[in-house]
């Protein structure tokens, strides 16, 4: 053997590793840079007209999941202590600074809906609106006024507080698309679609009934539905989970995604969550069927009681950040 081929024998192993580091590097520059120009892209679309494929849920770390929610129907399934309805309104309160957003809830009257949406937007507490004038420190009344002059002004939030049944509703809907230009309506809840005298009843078929329907409304009209659903009691610190759909289980196949919100660490208290937590109420999504990104992710948030607020709580590790 020669000298040459000795070295070529000896180095060839070194060279080899030399350039697997090399585009290792050049993959972590290219990784970084893409890093950057999202995070860039995420930020410049702060209160200007969406880049995403669907509506945009107004928190981040949803919308690079989802890619936004989805034409079609999508369903948030939580407890009924769990505050589904100040999420929805959270949603809906943001996705309408880019679409036309109709929020149907007919257990809840409307005037009721706008102080707490006007809660959500202005950060003066429900209590405090509640309670009046005398309440309010010097720099709530502006607030206010600032937040309750954006809603005057807006003409891209309706609120409809109507009993419905499914026939009213798909009708309700067909008309907010064509007539208004609705493109993201929220339904708060599945279950006020059905009597509340027939609510002890076995609903799958109906509620297969009523799913049909959705399809055929969203396809002939190409809206975005939410459905907000109540779920099962589940048992101890069972995780969330289809089954839990109560009987309208029936949207596992069919919706896409499936979010589920509810209290991280179990079923405590919130009073005991606000002592521990004066920075907010730990909150988890897990985010299933979920076809614009990983099919089953889960996302963390904050739920600020007082206002009704949700805000992006993201958990990184070292690993997560650029280097």
């Amino acid at each position: 053997m020669t000298k040459k081929n000795e070295s070529n024998i000896l180095f060839k192993p070194i060279k080899e590793i030399a350039e697997d580091t090399l585009k290792f590097i050049k993959k972590k520059q290219s990784e970084r840079k893409i890093y950057e120009r999202l995070v860039k892209d995420m930020s410049a679309r702060r209160g200007e007209k969406s880049n995403l494929s669907g509506i945009p849920t107004g928190f981040m770390d949803i919308d690079i999941v989802t890619d936004g929610l989805p034409y079609g129907i999508s369903v948030i399934g939580a407890r009924p202590e769990d505050a589904l309805t100040d999420f929805g309104l959270n949603i809906a309160l943001n996705a309408s600074r880019t679409h036309k957003v109709a929020y149907i809830s007919p257990d809840i009257p409307s005037k009721i809906l706008m102080k707490r949406l006007v809660s959500i937007a202005s950060s003066v507490g429900m209590k405090d609106i509640n309670n009046g004038l005398e309440y309010f420190s010097d720099t709530d009344f502006p607030k206010l006024t600032r937040a309750i002059g954006k809603f005057r002004d807006t003409k891209n939030l309706v609120l409809c507080d109507r009993r419905l049944d499914t026939y009213k509703f798909s009708e309700v809907c067909k008309y907010l698309r064509e007539k208004e230009g609705t493109q993201f309506i929220v339904l708060d809840r599945f279950q006020s679609l059905f009597p509340k005298e027939s609510m002890s009843e076995s609903f799958y078929w109906k509620a297969k009934e009523i799913s049909g329907t959705m399809h055929d409304l969203v396809s002939e009209s190409g809206l975005a539905l939410l459905i907000l659903s109540e779920v099962k009691k589940k048992k101890g610190d069972e995780k969330l989970c289809t089954d839990h759909l109560r009987d309208f289980g029936v949207f596992e196949y069919e919706a896409r995604p499936i979010i589920f919100l509810e209290k991280e660490g179990g079923r405590r208290s919130y009073s005991d969550d606000l002592e521990a937590n004066s920075d907010g109420i730990p909150m988890k999504l897990n985010i299933t069927n979920n076809l614009g990104g990983e099919l089953n992710t889960d996302v963390n948030l904050l739920y600020l009681k007082p206002f009704g607020r949700f805000e992006s709580a993201a958990k990184f590790s070292d690993e997560d950040l650029p280097s």
